[in-house]
């Protein structure tokens, strides 16, 4: 499903920005950072350690 493609490339979009991004100081400053579908699964790409 095309809806399942566009998540996935958003997971990969947030992921390299926390990497690498300018501010991502901004958003590590979150406990977690989740990703997903209201109806459905949430996948965590960011945890506080």
């Amino acid at each position: 499903m095309e809806l399942f493609n566009i998540l996935n490339d958003v997971k990969v979009i947030i992921s390299k920005y926390l990497k690498d991004g300018k501010y991502n100081v901004i958003l590590k400053s979150a406990k977690s950072i989740g990703i997903g579908f209201v109806d459905g699964d949430i996948d965590i790409i960011y945890k506080e350690r």
